[in-house]
């Protein structure tokens, strides 16, 4: 029973993750259509697109992670008092390996976030080319 209330909940988030990441994507693209391409001189529509992919996604994650996590320093203080009552004092050596792994966790990700913005970066230079090989071929059929 647990087990199907918790996999229902699961459920929940993931389809309101994808319904909202589908909406603020549906939103910026209207408001994309809006704009035309003398107004905006800062970004590209290359750029554009890769911000609205990059943030529904992120957006996406949000909702999937945020009831998870907002969890989690509830279940630390259970699983300490829980140490403690089960093996006395020597739960301090569990505390110690756990605040090992939080720290490797924590340089990982920011190796992570380095080779994300890389890896965005060329993504952004490759709708670029993208976008302005399809601008090309627009231009060449408008003049023949």
């Amino acid at each position: 029973l647990v087990r199907i209330i918790r996999e229902n909940n699961l459920f929940s988030q993931l389809k309101l993750a994808s319904k909202s990441g589908q909406a603020i994507t549906g939103v910026v693209y209207q408001k994309i259509l809006k704009l035309s391409n003398a107004t905006n001189k800062k970004y590209k529509k290359g750029d554009i697109i890769t911000f609205i992919q990059i943030d529904s996604k992120k957006l996406e994650f949000l909702f999937e992670t945020l009831p998870s996590v907002s969890k989690i320093p509830f279940l630390i203080v259970f699983s300490i008092i829980l140490l403690y009552l089960f093996i006395g004092l020597t739960f301090i050596i569990a505390i110690v390996v756990i605040t090992v792994f939080v720290l490797a966790n924590y340089y990982l990700a920011l190796l992570n976030s380095k080779f994300q913005k890389l890896r965005m970066k060329s993504v952004s230079e490759r709708t670029n080319n993208v976008s302005e090989v399809i601008d090309n071929i627009k231009f060449i059929k408008f003049y023949s």
